[in-house]
């Protein structure tokens, strides 16, 4: 038969399949000399067409003919060489399914990043029916492992056709099969693979790792304790704090010379002589928090260590010591044991240099060298000080027995955080201004603000606007972000009155009140509380009397003997007793400042919860089973188009019309001609026109071809009507 012979069959071949669809008729059973050729393949793998019968050979037609005959040899090489025809381009629909399931990991992966995002920090959330957050992620976890799974399950069915373009053992098709659908076959498919097969490795990899999927989503979400804060109390709790403080003093000596009230001057005692206690605050619950930073007017006090300046005249000789003990502000202390045993032991003069305003300059104390220090012994019992072996602590003030210090008593701004749980207070100090800083004054003591006079201030440049900023730095003040608090001169309009409410929209500079950025302290109060009460109080000295080998009868001013201690004195026992006076000294600043100045700190009133706490490090494990997952399948694509593979993955109907003698199943009628088999959905679809049924009549049981469904052959569709037809 020529081409042209050829080329006409193979369009009447054309014009008679689309005329079968149109009308289906019946067929005569035809035979065929290829079709003799398969029997002992179909017979190997139990699989016989119905063409044949047990025997193996078609059953005779004696209605056929010569004419016939080359008919059917005709049909059958066009038949080879539609089915032997490769497409030319790789179909994508193919991979329908796995693009989409792809689409669904990465969407639930998603899911649970939005889901338990917004509660992080947050109490845990009341849903309808007490549904849990684990519980939601336990279903996204379902459906991202079904998804992820079914994308490698693909991947790893389809790289076997890849795997079989050499010889290989048909063993293999098990090996795969297993490692497709179980961690511990995938596990020993690494195993016995080795690096054989990249692809197949990788979805191996991502088979046995997506075991620990569930525990690692678990794990994101855990539950503690936390406290809530519930806005609409957002008023509900204060504390106290004053820009202004400008307490009543009473006249004393010269004109505007004044002295602190007995309230300021109990403060400090009382901060001398204990601790100090809790601000009073206002709290209708036990539970709130100042999410803000506040600051206020207070003291601060700046202790320095001056041991090392301290000069010694003189020496011990025998039984007489006569020791004095200097610094270079000319403080001295005289430690002489002579006939009348009377012994120096420690000095503090609150005497020190007054600045051009009258603030307060720093005051010094003195602990000398004795003849029991020379010793090394303590003068109250003649006996070896007590830990001071050790070489790290040989050189404080107890164990060498003398030692120096200065001290800075000034007022400063503090800024503080704070919280109440369970009726607590619990505030700590965030910043503080330097005591020895100078604060800002007019350079006329009779500035313009009119009802108050004689006032400092000082500027916290964190909480300015930068209108602010700029408009102190037009008036030639330097702005520097390195340092937080600036000196302020009180430079205000003509007609300000510092006694005055400011509006919260007033212009500058009185907007710095109003912001409460500017912090302002009398110098009535600075001057008077330094020259008729500190310096005083922070002045004397400590001497005892020598009798025989101890010393007794300590006598001198009450502080000065309180931080002497009986020799148990050290540089942190002083800094701790004086900071404890500035603190105390600040509690009563802040509840007594001018009032339209001392708006409290608010507080928003919280409750105890069981909040969500996202752990983020543990969906790192599903995120990189994604990525990976995705490169598998780009890869198994590209490699299936490069070696124009079919893509069959791990569909049964392959060994059934692509085995050996698969070619039976299948004939020149009906819908399965139009396919090249080539695809699972073509095989699918042509196994949907074949009907077969286990034949046991045999010693080898077989899958035996039945007949096509065609014309008006219907398959039944459901249970009942199979039932229904074999009751017929």
């Amino acid at each position: 038969m020529d081409g042209s012979e050829l080329q006409d069959l193979e369009q009447s071949q054309q014009l008679r399949l689309l005329s079968d669809e149109d009308v289906p008729e019946s067929r005569p059973s035809q035979s065929s000399d290829s079709s003799v050729k398969h029997t002992n393949n179909n017979e190997h793998l139990g699989l016989l067409p119905a063409a044949q019968d047990s025997s193996g050979h078609a059953p005779d037609d004696t209605g056929s003919s010569e004419r016939a005959g080359e008919s059917d040899n005709d049909s059958a090489l066009v038949e080879q060489t539609i089915q032997t025809r490769r497409p030319k381009r790789h179909d994508f629909r193919e991979w329908n399914k796995e693009l989409l399931c792809s689409f669904f990991s990465i969407a639930f992966l998603g899911a649970m990043v939005g889901t338990i995002y917004p509660f992080h920090g947050q109490p845990r959330p009341q849903w309808p029916f007490s549904i849990s957050i684990n519980a939601l992620l336990s279903i996204y976890a379902i459906i991202f492992k079904a998804a992820l799974i079914s994308v490698v399950t693909s991947s790893i069915s389809q790289s076997q056709w890849n795997w079989f373009s050499v010889e290989r053992p048909l063993h293999d098709l098990i090996r795969y099969d297993k490692a497709s659908r179980d961690p511990l076959e995938a596990l020993r498919w690494l195993w016995w693979n080795k690096l054989r097969q990249p692809l197949t490795n990788l979805g191996a990899v991502i088979c046995v790792v997506a075991v620990a999927i569930d525990p690692f989503i678990q794990q994101l979400v855990q539950y503690v304790d936390c406290s809530v804060t519930l806005a609409q109390d957002v008023k509900s709790a204060s504390i106290p704090r004053t820009s202004f403080f400008n307490p009543t003093m009473f006249h004393q000596g010269a004109l505007n010379d004044d002295a602190p009230s007995s309230a300021e001057e109990s403060a400090v005692i009382s901060g001398i002589f204990s601790p100090p206690t809790d601000i009073g605050f206002n709290c209708l619950t036990s539970n709130y928090t100042f999410p803000f930073e506040y600051g206020t007017i207070g003291y601060y006090s700046y202790y320095e260590d001056l041991s090392s300046n301290l000069k010694f005249l003189g020496d011990c000789n025998q039984e007489i010591c006569n020791i004095t003990s200097t610094l270079p502000s000319g403080l001295s202390l005289s430690s002489e044991v002579n006939s009348s045993g009377v012994i120096g032991f420690l000095t503090m003069s609150g005497n020190g240099p007054v600045g051009s305003y009258g603030d307060a300059g720093p005051f010094e104390v003195i602990v000398g060298r004795t003849g029991y220090t020379q010793r090394r012994l303590d003068p109250t019992t003649n006996a070896p000080i007590l830990g001071c072996d050790d070489p790290a602590t040989n050189n404080t003030w107890r164990c060498r027995g003398y030692g120096a210090a200065s001290c800075s008593f000034n007022p400063c701004v503090r800024t503080y955080k704070a919280s109440v749980t369970a009726g607590r207070l619990n505030e700590s100090m965030v910043d503080h201004s330097d005591p020895r800083l100078y604060w800002g004054f007019p350079n006329n003591l009779t500035n313009n603000l009119r009802g108050r006079s004689f006032i400092r201030g000082i500027i916290d440049t964190r909480c300015i606007s930068s209108e602010e900023n700029n408009k102190l730095t037009s008036l030639g003040y330097v702005v520097d972000p390195r340092s937080r608090w600036l000196p302020y001169n009180l430079t205000f309009d003509g007609d300000f009155n510092v006694s005055q409410t400011v509006p919260p929209d007033a212009p500058f500079p009185q907007s710095l009140l109003a912001h409460n950025c500017l912090h302002m302290v009398s110098q009535r109060f600075t001057v008077g509380f330094f020259q008729y009460f500190l310096s005083s109080l922070l002045d004397g000295t400590v001497t005892g009397q020598a009798t025989g080998t101890v010393a007794v009868g300590f006598d001198g001013p009450q502080v000065p003997l309180h931080i002497y201690n009986f020799s148990h004195n050290d540089f942190d026992t002083i800094d701790g007793i004086f900071s404890n006076a500035a603190s105390v000294l600040t509690m009563h600043i802040r509840e007594n400042g001018e009032e339209i100045y001392s708006e409290p700190a608010l507080g928003v009133v919280s409750h105890f919860a069981i909040c969500v706490q996202i752990n983020w490090a543990w969906i790192s494990l599903p995120a990189a089973l994604t990525g990976l997952t995705l490169v598998l399948l780009g890869f198994s694509i590209e490699a299936t188009r490069k070696q124009q593979a079919p893509i069959w993955k791990s569909s049964p109907l392959a060994f059934i019309f692509h085995g050996p003698g698969g070619t039976r199943w299948y004939d020149n009628s009906g819908s399965i001609q139009e396919s090249s088999l080539n695809t699972v959905s073509a095989m699918e679809s042509s196994a949907k026109c074949l009907t077969v049924v286990m034949d046991r009549s045999e010693p080898v049981i077989c899958l035996r071809k039945i007949g096509v469904v065609g014309g008006n052959q219907v398959l039944p569709k459901t249970w009942f009507e199979r039932i229904f037809k074999r009751r017929l």
